[in-house]
This record gives structure tokens, sequence and C-alpha cells, in this order.
């Protein structure tokens, strides 16, 4: 039997079976009813006469086109096309012969056929499509207007059908919409929306194929059956790569007739009576497709079924880059957690380290302020963060402001922030330590070298959590604990009128003595192994051992420099050494001539500086010990008198006395 099948225009890919007379307009009374608003309602009609068929145009108001020459009428041979208003239509005469490639509605550019030759019928972009959708919903629609059109010419004249198609779309696109708001889960996201789609459409198989992140190429990533279950399936690889890569949808209405699809040449399509490939492409970026197949004579997709399924792609799309941007945020804070749980790790096992720790444990759960006191290097900021993370602040931020490193004119700003105006240089209102650290915790590392013209402001920021910016008026309230560190005698401050006594007894509320490196040396070997490890990792090098001498006397030096120290040590001797095997010569010198502060055995070693009278073996001292310290900061000065628990200024001033260094 001849056929007529919808080359471009609304229902594109249907086909109509034409006997020996067939009618063809907008009235639904025709027996090719289309839709369009050039369209008349009783436009045309196909008829036969002697076993040949005719087109006879019956004024309608635009006419009809064969092979692109208008007539009135016409006699129609297998391949012939029919353009009615907007719509194209090609007449064949047997089912067995196949279609040419649909010729229009393609990009410039854009292959006739897909690698494979075989031809499908292509629908318009994602955002025609979006446009369309919104038109059919609304009601602006013109094959929608028509159809209404039809409708209330017709005796029952009843709207309510396409209103409650309307709805049903809108329902179905809100379904979609809160299914997949639910869940950044990947897999669990894409059995929602098949498992709708198969609702929706009415659907026998639906499968999601994704681009591999780790090569590149479309792989099925999920597949669910009519029963909802997990689902093997194959797909015509040439349609899914053509979708995927040109972001264009595929329908074919009637597969199981259509000869484009011949189950030799394309497996997907077996026994499938109609099919729906659509793109899934977000931010402009393809992710895969969306493969919709049915194998019943339950529905038939068309053109609209297209449209409601590129909009739920296009839906999914979104969700499924947000869920995959998710997971790989994820990976990255396991890794990053990972990394800062390996960077700001407390190693060790003496009974002087589990001391501290459990004091760790006994204030982190509170918002009492605490004092940390220890010599430089020894890890204060350590035990600081130890505090932070066992509390219920640990998800809040962690603030830290190094008080010796900060010139005073800049550490009220630094603290407590600047209204725009404030002085020169202030273009913008800026936030200080104290509002960043708001519900976390602020450290204030080496608050000793805080002046007393600060530490006034301080008090109050300390008692009451409220201070004023600088230049501002209206007071600033933030929920902070507080934290402090220092390398110096504070009691000792207080008496010589160069701290505050109301501000030393707010912040020693409870104190926390951090035991310098030389009085736990049962952890020096597990301190060592553990810096060897991360910096040969983060150097890319193999991880050396460490030889008996060496650790012999790593063991017994003083370490004036504590774990920081340490650290420089194993820094240098990856550095430097080669054999795999760190041995005493690939120590640092000083280490090596016992040049660190007096130890047990440094009378023995003859090192031991002479003890009268007292000033030369003082200022000897000094010089070893500024010595050092320039020798681990690798001459930078400022680091340097971190390490020696002074200010700059006093070590430029001791450099000045020993002029000799």
């Amino acid at each position: 039997m001849p056929r007529l099948v919808v080359l471009r225009g609304p229902g594109q890919g249907r086909a109509f079976d034409v006997g020996d007379e067939a009618g063809i307009g907008r009235l639904p009374a025709n027996q090719v009813s289309l839709p369009g608003d050039k369209i008349s309602r009783r436009h045309a009609r196909i008829l036969q006469e002697d076993g040949r068929y005719f087109i006879c145009d019956l004024g309608s108001r635009n006419g009809i086109v064969v092979n692109g020459r208008p007539t009135q009428k016409a006699e129609l041979n297998s391949g012939d096309r029919i353009e009615i208003g907007n719509t194209l239509l090609l007449f064949e005469l047997d089912k067995s012969t196949d279609f040419p490639t649909q010729e229009v509605d393609t990009r410039p550019g854009e292959p006739a056929k897909l690698p494979s030759g075989e031809p499908v019928f292509f629908s318009e972009d994602a955002s025609a499509s979006a446009e369309h959708f919104e038109k059919s919903v609304s009601g602006d629609d013109e094959a929608e207007a028509d159809d209404l059109d039809a409708a209330a010419a017709s005796p029952a004249g009843d709207p309510l059908p396409k209103l409650r198609e309307a709805n049903r779309k809108l329902k179905a696109l809100h379904d979609v919409s809160d299914a997949i708001h639910e869940t950044f889960d990947l897999r669990e996201l894409m059995h929602k929306v098949l498992n709708l789609v198969l609702d929706i459409f009415q659907a026998e198989r639906a499968v999601i194929l994704l681009y591999d992140e780790s090569d590149g190429k479309l792989r099925p990533a999920a597949a669910r059956n009519r029963q909802k279950t997990t689902a093997k399936l194959a797909v015509s690889q040439t349609v899914v790569d053509y979708v995927a890569a040109q972001k264009r949808s595929v329908i074919s209405a009637d597969a199981l007739s259509d000869p484009r699809f011949d189950p030799s040449e394309s497996i997907a399509l077996q026994n499938i009576n109609s099919v729906m490939c659509v793109p899934l492409t977000s931010k402009g970026k393809s992710q895969g497709v969306l493969y919709v197949d049915n194998r019943g004579q339950v529905r038939r997709y068309e053109q609209d079924h297209l449209r409601l399924l590129t909009i739920i792609a296009r839906q999914a799309a979104t969700a499924i880059d947000n869920a995959r941007s998710y997971m790989e945020l994820h990976r990255e804070r396991e890794v990053l957690k990972r990394q800062i749980g390996e960077k700001y790790a407390i190693i060790g096992q003496s009974e002087r380290l589990k001391d501290v720790l459990e004091q760790v444990g006994q204030v982190a759960h509170g918002d009492t302020t605490v004092l940390i006191c220890g010599e430089t290097g020894a890890g204060k900021e350590l035990i600081a963060r130890a505090i932070h993370d066992a509390s219920v602040r640990g998800n809040g931020p962690f603030t830290i402001v190094n008080c010796a490193s900060i010139p005073e004119s800049l550490l009220e700003s630094e603290l407590f922030g600047h209204e725009k105006g404030a002085f020169t240089g202030a273009d913008r209102r800026r936030s200080g330590k104290f509002e960043l650290a708001d519900r976390g915790t602020l450290f204030l590392d080496e608050v000793g070298e805080v002046s007393l013209a600060i530490q006034t402001k301080f008090l109050r920021a300390v008692e009451e959590k409220e201070f004023d910016r600088v230049g501002g008026t209206r007071p600033v309230s933030v929920d902070v604990r507080i934290v402090a560190a220092t390398n110096r005698d504070l009691a000792q401050m207080v008496r010589e009128g160069t701290f505050r006594r109301d501000l030393y007894y707010r912040l020693d509320v409870v104190t926390i003595d951090v035991p310098p490196l030389r009085d736990r040396r049962d952890d020096i070997p597990l301190l060592a192994d553990y810096f060897l490890n991360i910096l040969a990792r983060e150097m890319g090098r193999p991880v050396p051992k460490i030889g008996d001498g060496a650790l012999e006397l790593m063991t017994a030096y003083h370490w004036p420099g504590n774990i920081r120290e340490l650290k420089n040590a194993m820094e240098r001797a990856i550095l430097l050494g080669g054999s795999g095997c760190i041995e005493i010569d690939d120590l640092p010198p000083s280490l090596i001539a016992g040049n660190g502060a007096p130890g047990a055995n440094d009378l023995a070693r003859g090192t031991r500086p002479p003890l009268f009278p007292l000033a030369p073996a003082v200022q000897d001292l000094e010089r070893r010990a500024i010595r050092e310290a320039l020798a681990l900061a690798k001459g930078v000065k400022s680091r340097a008198a971190e390490l020696l628990g002074i200010s700059r200024p006093t070590l430029d001033k001791k450099l000045r006395e020993y002029g000799d260094l």
C-alpha cells in the first residue's frame, strides 16, 4: 500500500497509509491530518485512477508544490516530494523502497548521512525544542493552535484534552526536577531519570551513555527496562555517536517498517517499534546521550515526544554534570584532608608528648582560652590545630596571626580590619583576622611580641568578643575562640611592665607547655622517618634510610631549633645524600660539630664553652646561637629571629654588636 512520510514539520518521521483515496488537511477527519497555519482544513486529496495516483488541490489558500513546482493536480510517482504549508511529505508506492536521506533541516556542512551511511530523521536543536515546548504548554504553538482549532470545529469541540496534555508535560518536568535535585550520587541519579522516562513515555527500555572521563569514549553508564531493573541493551553506536557529537536528536516514529533501520545494520532496532535518542548537554559540553525505545505497539513516538524528552535530557545533563563535579570535589577533598593530616600530624610516643595530647583532649571541647608555651620550632601551632580540629569548631576557620612578623603599624589593621578611608591606601573596607575567624579559632602566634598599645584593644576583643575596625564607629561582634602561643616568659614580662597583667591572666586560663625536642629524644627517630617520607615524596626521590651513626648523633644532639631544625636537616640530607642511606656526612655541619646549645655530652666532646667569667661566656653562646640560627634559616633574618625567639630588631642589634660573626 502506498504511504506518505513526513520528512519535515510537525509529526516528523510519521508515516500515513494511503488507500484508493486520502484527504490531506488540518481536520482530524482527514486520513492525513497535518497541523499548521498554512494548511487548510481540507487542503488536498490523493486518489487513484486506473492504477495511477494523483494529488489534487481542494481550493486551499496556499496551494501544493510537487517536486518544487506549484500545481493544482499532478501524478505521483514513488519518491516524489510534496510541500503543503511548512510540511514536506514523501510519497512512496512500495514500502520496501528505501527513503532518500532527509535534505532539509540540516545545518551547513552537516553530513547528509551518518558515517555508516544510515539515513535518519533529525530533530531541531535543543534550543528550538525548548522554544516549541514552551509554546506547546502555553497554547501558543502553531501546531497546538491548529489542533485546538480543529477540535473546536469538530462535533465535540472540546479543548480539554490539549490542556490535559500540557498539564501532563509540566507534571513530567516537575517530577524529573524533584528527582534529580534529591541526590548527588551519580548512579542513583541516572536510575531515577531512567525510571521516570520509562513511565512518562511508556518505553520498553532506556539507557544513558556518558563519555568516560579516563579516555573520552562514549560508554553505557546506566540502563533500565520496563520492570525497572538493570538492563543489558545494545544500541546503534553510529546513532549515539552522532547525537552526542552534533548535539541533535534522532527519532524514528515507525522503526519496524522504516527501511532505514534494517536490523542487519543496526542490531539495537531489532523488533523495535519506535526509538528516540537525544543529547545530554550541559554548559555547552556534551555529557553523552539518552536513548529510549519501544518494542510493542503501545505508542509510536512523534516530534512532540522528542521535544519533551529533549527538555528532560537538558535537566538531567545539568544534574549529571553537577553530580560528577560533586564527586570530583569529594575526591579532591579527601586527598586534601589526607595531605593536611600528614602535614599537621603530631608524631611521637614519648611520655611528655602523651601528657600534652591528654591536655589537648581535655580542653578541646570547650571555648576556654588556651595559652601554649614552648620554644620556637617545638610544634606549638600543631597543638593549636589539634585543639581546633577536636573541638565543635572543627569545621570552622582556623585563622593564624603571627604577631612577630607583622609591623606594629599594621598589626591593628591586620587583627581588627579597617574601614574605607581610615588611612592612606585604605581604598575599601577590609575584614581583619578576628572577623575571618568567626565561628572558628583565632591562633595568635608569638603573642608576647604585641605592643602595649595593641594589647589594650586586644584585651577588649578577647574579653567581650567585640572590637572596632580601624576608622570604624560601630562595634563588630564575633564568635571566636582564642588560642595563643609564645616562646617568651609572659609572667616575667608582666613583672617588667612590657605585658599587660590583665591580658596575661585573660590568656592564661589553661596553659599547655610543649616540651622541646631534647626532652623527648625517643621521638627523634619517628620524626626523622616521618619527614623523610613526606619530603622524599614531594621531591620525587626514593625514601632514604638513616644509618646507625647518623641516628646516634641526631639523638644526642641538643636541637636548639627543635622539630623545625630536624625537618631542615632531613631535607638537606635528601638533597645532598646519594647513597640511599643517610650517613653522618649528610647531616648539617652544625649538628656534626655539636654546635647546638650545651648538652649533657658536650663536656666529654670538649665543645662546651668556658663558664667563667660570665659576660664572655654569655656572649660566646649568643654568637654561636645566632650563627646556628642564620645557618638553619639560610640567611633569612626574620626566620632566624623566630628560631632564636627574639624580634627582628633585636637580632639586627645583636648582629651589629657581634660584627665578627
